[in-house]
């Protein structure tokens, strides 16, 4: 009786598989007299999923996303229009990216990949950075970058801590008892920070003391907490704490901890679910091609995962090349930081080989993990490659039976929904049951099967967020700045003539072309100043995307040239800690100042600048069209430097001030 209980406990793994095959009699058997392909079709996946809801082997969420997978590669309907049912093509995209990246964080496969990388690079400083770099860059494609600097920042802090106790002359074992701080990945959810991000090995939250005596002053977790600021620990603490390190230390310590910042904002541009504004532009682009469409065809933009990594991923790795160079130069050399001491080096080591070894063997759950992983991004790479055919023909089908034409039904949100519904499906580990079974350790129990123990994500692993019914109208991810009523003021100010800044530039450079858009831009600053409560960086994207395609269709230009430089350049944001939560986050930590932020994120924008300028050159195949995506890209950049010099001078001025008084 035992056995069969275990069995049935674990039921997700093989009646899932069974109840597809099934089914497979409905498609088969139905004389095409009595039902039509498309009936049968839909027939059957109407009774895989009434099975699968009736035995519960799936979580009921899991497969309500069954439609979004079968339905396109079935002919049934297509990704978009099936996608219409939940939210949109983009936002879908979104949530199956997002699920993937919970699970990915839940089994600590993107830290396995990041201190793996770090045990590659060695010990000399300027690949220690390097070191750190290269793993925040490329997770930062996948998962949330703020989630990113969060997990990558304690590992910059160990190594750190070490090099600081060898040069002062401490015991190289100062920090053998630093906890990784505490799965902090685990936060992501597209950018929020959670209060539970930094946990103890035992998974009880510290309370606020004993943060601060486990992470130290200035750390991370002692500033960021989920919407409070009554934690919120000032960075003057870390930042006398970094005076305090010997010579050429504290000048490490802050490039060390800025290179994380700048290549998680750096990564994030490289794929479409990266980052917020990418979609955001995405989906745009698609509602404004499906404009001049006809009605049979609401297929949207061209833009695709791959051709979108064709253009911004190299873009991104030139752009994260230099900045390494950059800060290696600021903060590396000639500065006594470049020489490596034999003690020095053990203690690196030392402390990337600790890391490693809490991590213990490789998990049954992460090899899957990298397996969809990598799986999902050869989906999305070779969907719709243009240069020659994908695997999205073999899904074409007719709209009707009296148009000869056929269209390709499944989208890249089809892929992320495959792989987001097999992470419910497949095992975290081995069952322990029947041969598999382990003398002494009890088969696991109905409590914790349902909790999603026994597979790679589980529901209660991955509660769905409201972010994507937000799309292109909210920044997802909540950062506690400490600020007074007074620079709220300020700040508001600023932004509203940013806004208006933006659209007097874009309106200048199209006007020189065109008249006609004056009337638009003349709209668009109107509905601003009714929504200028938002102040987010998306919102003014969104207007000034919708400003340059409308000009671009009227001067017969492709208007994805100037909206995706558009999109990129709102990405490259270095100079402040209000600029982008990766920003925030490090600044957090106490061991740099604003002026040190500004003064390497200054040559950062006009590298980032530069760079874009180049793959929009190279790209658009009009010199006109290249000449205005330069002249957008970079009154974006001088415009968002401007407002967070002002914005950084009232808030770290006025807080003094503001708080003495109350």
């Amino acid at each position: 009786m035992g056995v069969l209980l275990d069995i049935w406990r674990f039921r997700t793994f093989y009646l899932v598989p069974v109840f597809f095959l099934a089914a497979i009699p409905i498609l088969t058997e139905i004389p095409s007299s009595e039902m039509s392909q498309e009936s049968r079709r839909c027939l059957y996946v109407l009774v895989v999923m009434a099975l699968t809801w009736l035995t519960e082997s799936l979580p009921i969420t899991a497969t309500a996303l069954f439609p979004m997978v079968l339905f396109p590669m079935m002919g049934i309907m297509t990704a978009k229009a099936t996608s219409g049912s939940y939210l949109t093509d983009t936002s879908m995209l979104f949530v199956g990216g997002l699920m993937v990246a919970v699970a990915v964080e839940e089994w600590n496969l993107h830290k396995r990949i990041a201190i793996g990388v770090m045990m590659v690079v060695g010990s000399d400083p300027k690949w220690v950075m390097a070191g750190l770099m290269l793993p925040t860059w490329f997770l930062s494609m996948w998962i949330s970058n703020t989630a990113t600097a969060s997990m990558m920042l304690p590992i910059a802090a160990a190594v750190l801590d070490q090099i600081k106790a060898v040069k002062s002359g401490a015991s190289e074992t100062a920090l053998d008892d630093f906890d990784s701080l505490h799965e902090s990945g685990t936060n992501s959810s597209a950018g929020g920070i959670d209060n539970k991000v930094f946990e103890a090995e035992d998974g009880k939250t510290h309370p606020e003391g004993q943060l601060k005596q486990t992470l130290g002053p200035g750390s991370v977790g002692a500033a960021v907490t989920n919407n409070s600021s009554d934690h919120v620990a000032s960075p003057s603490a870390g930042q006398q704490e970094v005076d305090r390190s010997p010579p050429g230390v504290a000048r490490l310590t802050k490039g060390l901890t800025l290179c994380i910042a700048y290549a998680a904002n750096i990564g994030g541009i490289s794929t479409l679910t990266g980052t917020p504004p990418n979609l955001v532009m995405k989906g745009i682009a698609d509602d404004f091609y499906n404009i001049y469409k006809p009605k049979d065809d609401q297929s949207g933009s061209p833009i695709s995962f791959a051709n979108w990594m064709g253009l911004a991923t190299p873009l991104s790795a030139l752009v994260l090349v230099l900045a390494w160079f950059l800060l290696v130069f600021i903060f590396v050399c000639g500065r006594g930081c470049c020489t490596v001491d034999a003690d020095q080096s053990r203690a690196i080591k030392k402390t990337i080989r600790n890391e490693w070894k809490k991590l213990g063997p490789v998990s049954l759950a992460q090899v899957i993990l990298l397996i969809l992983f990598v799986f999902l991004a050869v989906l999305w790479v070779s969907r719709d490659p243009k240069e020659s055919p994908g695997w999205s023909v073999w899904f074409e089908y007719k709209t009707s039976s009296k148009d000869p034409r056929k269209i390709t039904y499944p989208s890249d949100s089809t892929s992320a929904m495959l792989i987001a519904i097999l992470l419910f499906i497949l095992p975290a580990k081995l069952p322990n049951i029947c041969c598999f079974k382990t003398p002494g350790v009890q088969a696991v129990s109905v409590a914790s099967r349902q909790a999603g123990d026994a597979r790679l994500l589980g529901q209660v692993g991955f509660e769905p967020l409201p972010v994507p019914y937000r799309r292109g109208g909210h920044r997802v991810v909540v950062v506690v700045v400490r600020v007074t009523a007074a620079v709220v003021v300020v700040v508001a100010i600023v932004e509203v003539v940013v806004v208006v800044v933006v659209v007097v530039v874009v309106v200048v450079v199209v006007v020189v072309v065109v008249v006609v858009v004056v009337v638009v831009v003349v709209v668009v600053v109107v509905v601003l100043v009714v929504v200028v409560e938002v102040f987010v960086v998306v919102v003014v994207l969104v207007v000034v995307i919708v400003v340059i395609a409308v000009a671009a269709k009227s001067l017969g230009y492709n208007p994805l040239y100037l909206m995706v430089s558009t999109a990129l350049a709102t990405s490259f944001a270095f100079m402040l800690p209000v600029a982008t939560p990766p920003n925030a986050i490090v600044f957090s930590y106490g061991a740099i100042q604003v002026t040190d932020m500004a003064f390497a994120g200054f040559f950062m924008n006009i590298i980032s600048v530069g760079a874009l300028t180049l793959a929009v050159a190279v790209v658009a195949v009009h010199v006109v069209v290249a000449a205005v995506a330069v002249v957008i890209a970079v009154a974006l950049a001088v415009v968002v430097v401007v407002v967070h010099v002002v914005v950084g001078a009232a808030a770290f001025g006025l807080e003094g001030v503001a708080a003495a008084i109350l």
